[in-house]
């Protein structure tokens, strides 16, 4: 009992919960499908969609690549950077629930989220406590620091397995522990064989009951197989979260049995395409969880494949918004926020100082009733953040009647905003809404600035770079790792050496073979270094990286320039005054690294440079598209 009081002190500290507005509405974001280029624009869409969190599942097999090598910044593959995924999350005042397992079921994630040395074990076997207690420190350590108040993580929930279903039972619980717990319910055989109406001649005989399929037979044996189910459920579930109250969580933990939730709001998780189909009203002490509202349409190898149902996801993998989008959006605002309206196919209103603000979960007409005297003026809020006046919409005989158009040749919209007076500070909700927005940008330019950086410091001869620091020592399987990604290189770009156009082939098929192993040597170099150009094309890499220097110069002051302005008040000249200063730094930053990657297909294709230099092509590809997603929304 002392274990559960310690765990349960812990949970009785305030917490986020208590400081916020329930019901909370978070949405998965499963960071370790998406490509790193794509983090901003489809947590800016799931802010959008009306959540005010995310969960965050960490998949034990995809981060701990072997039984010493445990990866949570991207060091190995850039989708493991989970530091950088909370640290955009607090940048969007988006906070996290985080998952770890160690279990993480029904995700579509290979092994159930086990690391293949442990393939086959229950949560309730001894040696994947040992396991999961180094799984959990190392996971403490790296993101501890992050829990609230000082940073997004609000709260921690627990997947051990489906201890309680057939295939999850060990001989272990079967054979040993089974026995235990008989002789501990009846005081001799005796009285076993009269609760159960057997001749059993001792209680080890007595077999572990594996019901028939169809078979729902509530007999004393099975009703007792169930409650030691459940005790061993409970149990193992304690059990784990005391790992992490030793480790020194101080989040809530979320308990098993949602009736030992204590002063926690009942966690209830939904998949998103049978969301119209959820109880109404929403229980007003409720945190919901809107499973996959992303539809990731790339099923790494190495993690495995998104669930079939996600394909009716509300948000497209390239962040295009689908129909469902705004009529769920349109539910969660209801809920949310005081919206008015809504009836039927009617558009909902949420009122702000001096106006509101309009959504629908279709293409209608919508005629707001207006206060005497006033005509507003009307604002289209574009999907991608673009804030234009909305021609369509006119304030006459006491209503403002227009179209709201989800979708036309102009883009997606957002919502229309309408304001009797423009020029003032704008309050509340659409402040806050326009701010992340912006925020998601700001972050977007400051993370492609960094990485230009760093690029260029990889590109600079060693006298002049800074001293990288020693590297701790890679183990077979994180040279193996390396390989794969430089595996059959000269064998893909020979073939897409006659023509520039194919080189994109090229490099993905560089991605993704295997058939070629480097020496330990190629393998354990840096993934980019000076030392992949030689002679005359030294003197390329030196020109690449003062253009990287130069562009990333260019977008930290647009950057800082964002960030000067996020404590002054903000209107809706402010607002477009900023998005427009973050989109042509965008613009102007990716043209420019789109020049650099013209130039390295050219040169590599002319054999002017050694074809390993992909690497470079390849990263600045990549950040290209980073401005475009993050920042342009497109």
């Amino acid at each position: 009992m002392a274990t559960a009081n310690k765990i349960w002190e812990i949970d009785k500290m305030s917490t986020y919960f208590e400081s916020t507005q329930l019901p909370v509405f978070a949405a998965e974001f499963d960071y370790f499908r998406i490509a790193p280029e794509r983090r901003h624009l489809l947590l800016a869409r799931l802010a959008q969609l009306g959540v005010n969190a995310v969960t965050l599942t960490v998949p034990w097999n995809f981060h701990q690549l072997d039984e010493q090598t445990v990866d949570f910044s991207g060091a190995t593959n850039p989708r493991r950077n989970l530091l950088a995924v909370l640290n955009l999350c607090a940048e969007l005042q988006l906070p996290c629930v985080l998952k770890p397992g160690p279990f993480c079921q029904n995700n579509g994630i290979l092994n159930d989220g086990l690391p293949h040395w442990l393939a086959g074990l229950t949560a309730a076997d001894k040696p994947l406590y040992a396991a999961a207690q180094i799984w959990f420190d190392g996971l403490t350590r790296a993101v501890r620091q992050m829990a609230w108040p000082n940073g997004p993580i609000i709260a921690l929930s627990l997947d051990f397995g489906a201890t309680g279903s057939s295939p999850a039972l060990s001989r272990q619980l079967t054979e040993v522990n089974w026995p235990i717990w008989l002789r501990k319910r009846y005081p001799d055989v005796a009285a076993l064989n009269a609760a159960y109406g057997s001749n059993y001649r001792s209680i080890s005989e007595v077999e572990f009951p594996q019901p028939e399929p169809g078979d729902d037979s509530d007999s004393p044996q099975q009703a007792d197989a169930q409650e030691f189910l459940r005790r061993v459920q409970q149990a193992t579930h304690n059990r784990y979260r005391q790992m992490l109250a030793d480790a020194g969580w101080q989040t809530p933990i979320y308990p098993l049995d949602p009736e030992q939730a204590g002063d926690l709001p009942a966690l209830v998780e939904q998949s998103l395409p049978d969301f119209a189909g959820w109880a109404e009203p929403f229980a007003p002490d409720v945190f919901y969880n809107l499973r996959q509202p992303l539809q990731i349409n790339v099923n790494p190898p190495d993690v495995g494949s998104a669930p079939t149902w996600a394909g009716r996801a509300p948000i497209r993998a390239d962040g295009w918004l689908r129909r469902s989008f705004w009529a769920i959006r349109q539910q969660l605002w209801q809920h949310r926020l005081s919206a008015t309206g809504a009836t039927g196919d009617a558009p909902c209103v949420i009122p702000i100082p001096q106006g509101g603000i309009i959504t629908a979960a279709r293409d209608v007409p919508a005629k707001i009733p207006l206060e005497t005297g006033h005509k507003p003026v009307a604002f289209r809020l574009a999907a991608c953040g673009e804030l234009t006046i909305a021609p369509n919409f006119k304030a006459a005989r006491g209503r403002l009647s227009g179209p709201f158009v989800t979708e036309d040749e102009q883009g997606q919209t957002d919502f229309v905003l309408y304001l009797a007076d423009p020029k003032l500070p704008l309050d509340g909700f659409a402040a806050d809404y326009l701010r992340r927005l912006l925020a998601a940008q700001t972050s977007a330019l400051s993370d492609v600035a960094a990485n230009l950086r760093e690029l260029a410091t990889a590109l600079s001869p060693r006298s002049q770079a800074a001293p990288s620091p020693k590297k701790p020592a890679r183990t077979p399987f994180a040279i193996a790792e390396a390989r794969r990604g430089l595996s059959n290189a000269e064998a893909a770009l020979q073939k897409a050496a006659a023509a520039i156009g194919g080189l994109d082939a090229g490099f993905e098929t560089i991605l993704g073979d295997e058939r070629q192993a480097l020496t330990p040597a190629q393998a354990d170099a840096d993934y980019i270094s000076p030392d992949l150009f030689r002679g005359a094309a030294r003197e390329t890499a030196r020109r690449v990286a003062d253009r990287c220097q130069k562009i990333a110069a260019g977008l930290e002051a647009a950057a800082a320039k964002l960030r000067a302005a996020e404590t002054n008040p903000l209107t809706t000249d402010s607002y477009r005054e900023q998005y427009q200063s973050a989109v042509s730094a965008a613009q102007s930053g990716g043209e420019s690294l789109l020049e650099i990657v013209s130039e390295f297909r050219q040169a590599i294709a002319a054999g002017e440079l050694p074809r390993l230099t992909w690497r470079v092509h390849h990263r600045v590809q990549s950040l290209a598209s980073q401005l475009r997603r993050g920042v342009l929304r497109r």
